[in-house]
């Protein structure tokens, strides 16, 4: 959306995010334009699980336990999503 590029070179900051609840999670990812197409947040709909967990625009979707360290490939992401098994 808005034409704006996701991403960025600055390192951000890392959180601890769960989003276990059954149902949507309440936002979109994108592809990242990087070597291993990784999962970024492209849009958070408001009063959802998404939100309330505090994820925005631009983040980047990292496997837990890593501290950020290992970035969540973006086909693999929307299988653990749509799974009811979530981690």
């Amino acid at each position: 959306g808005g034409g704006q590029a996701l991403g960025g070179s600055a390192p951000g900051k890392v959180i601890a995010v769960s989003l276990a609840d059954q149902g949507s999670l309440g936002m979109k990812v994108e592809k990242r334009k990087n070597s291993q197409s990784t999962a970024i947040v492209s849009q958070v709909v408001p009063g959802t699980q998404a939100e309330r967990a505090g994820l925005q625009r631009g983040d980047i979707i990292c496997r837990a336990g890593t501290d950020g360290a290992e970035e969540f490939p973006y086909d693999e992401f929307l299988t653990v999503a749509a799974s009811t098994d979530r981690p």
